[in-house]
């Protein structure tokens, strides 16, 4: 019983997961992402020697994989994705609060000057 083996990629930050096939060369394919106007975007499988013309477009039905590990792993992504941007906000919101301290005390300063005067 051949092992099949299975790779995950990420396009346009999805993760697309797919079995990974062999050309009539036997070799494993390259997966390549089409950029014609009639199939913008999608993956296929080509021969990496470029003797057999192996050429074959990845289609998910036919895939043989776990779509709740999938699922998963998408949900993951955008949870970190998320996470990230919130932090960056945090960040620059944070920032702003220090500049506004500064602030703050700059013009308590000036006042307890402008008091002496």
């Amino acid at each position: 019983m051949e092992a099949t083996s299975s790779s995950t990629i990420n396009i346009n930050g999805g993760l697309i997961k797919f079995k990974n096939t062999r050309c009539s060369c036997g070799v494993k394919a390259g997966v390549k992402i089409s950029e014609s106007q009639n199939n913008s975007r999608k993956l296929y499988f080509v021969c990496e020697r470029g003797k057999c013309k192996f050429y074959s477009f990845w289609e998910p039905d036919n895939e043989e994989f776990n779509k709740a590990e999938y699922s998963e792993s998408i949900r993951e992504m955008n949870d970190a994705r998320d996470n990230f941007m919130l932090q960056q906000e945090m960040a620059t919101v944070n920032a702003r609060l220090q500049s506004l301290e500064l602030l703050w005390e700059n013009m308590q300063h000036l006042e307890t000057l402008n008091a002496r005067m």
